[in-house]
């Protein structure tokens, strides 16, 4: 709080990811936490959903906003039927609990069709752009707007 405040930033600007390793370490702390962020008016996200750290109970019972769906789980639904039911599911309890989704690890048409089928409310990946500097950050948005 004090470092958003120090530098003037409105807090529905913020948005704070946490991770599946963070509920297995203190789940007291951390709803505490998250409160005090909504309060705020901070978004929270939970990342890497699907690497295994915790149970999917104490998962979907922390109170979120967005659950980003880890690339592994993408990637596996493109060789599994299996998965890629599983995630479908997935993605539709998530917004059945009042939550956005966001699919991780989106390279390819296929991945970001599959992602969009499974109704993810957005997709991240080195199918938009791999990671940057601040600069050609400016530069590569910038250049989207102009095309828009």
């Amino acid at each position: 709080i004090s470092i958003i405040e120090s530098h003037g930033i409105p807090y529905r600007m913020i948005k704070i990811e946490i991770t599946e390793s963070v509920l297995a370490e203190s789940r007291q702390e951390l709803e505490e936490f998250i409160d005090l962020m909504h309060a705020k008016g901070v978004e929270v996200s939970l990342d890497d959903f699907g690497t295994g750290y915790c149970n999917l109970v104490s998962v979907l019972s922390m109170d979120v906003d967005v659950i980003k769906l880890d690339k592994s789980l993408l990637w596996a639904a493109q060789k599994d039927q299996k998965t890629a039911i599983m995630m479908k599911s997935l993605s539709r309890s998530v917004h059945e609990l009042g939550m956005r989704v966001v699919s991780e690890g989106v390279e390819t048409d296929e991945q970001r069709a599959f992602a969009e089928e499974c109704c993810c409310d957005w997709i991240q990946g080195y199918y938009y752009a791999k990671p940057m500097p601040g600069e050609d950050a400016k530069q590569f948005l910038a250049e989207r707007i102009e095309k828009s």
